[in-house]
């Protein structure tokens, strides 16, 4: 039988900062592959030196691309979006956008987890914001 290894909970939530941080480098660094991402926050009102790409998820669909992800803004508001990435070079299609921080638990002690997902996220903010 194989054995399973097991993370710690501060190994998972240092994986998963890890990832947080590497999007919102990419984001910073490649602007150009999230053309269609900028378009999106600024059609919404938000700025993209303004807050955080924390989550994103790229499927194909017929069509194009569904890209799905959460924003989070420099006033702490978590916005779940899913945009259609058309195949032919058409514009993009907001889905939707949606403002999930009630739904997001933040907590530094998740039982099980240790620091929530949202908690991460806010960390990962806080230190965008300072550089």
């Amino acid at each position: 039988m194989a054995s399973i290894e097991q993370r710690s909970i501060q190994e998972q939530n240092r994986q998963a900062q890890a990832q947080m941080r590497a999007l919102v480098s990419q984001f910073k660094t490649n602007s150009t592959n999230f053309h269609w991402l900028i378009d999106i926050l600024e059609s919404q009102s938000e700025s993209p030196q303004g807050g955080v790409l924390v989550s994103l998820k790229r499927t194909p669909e017929q069509g194009g691309h569904i890209c799905e992800g959460i924003w989070l803004s420099a006033d702490r508001q978590f916005l779940e979006f899913s945009v259609l990435l058309p195949s032919d070079g058409g514009p993009p299609e907001l889905e939707f956008w949606n403002d999930v921080s009630e739904e997001i638990i933040i907590n530094a002690h998740q039982p099980g987890t240790g620091k929530s997902f949202g908690f991460l996220a806010l960390e990962v903010l806080d230190e965008s914001l300072k550089s």
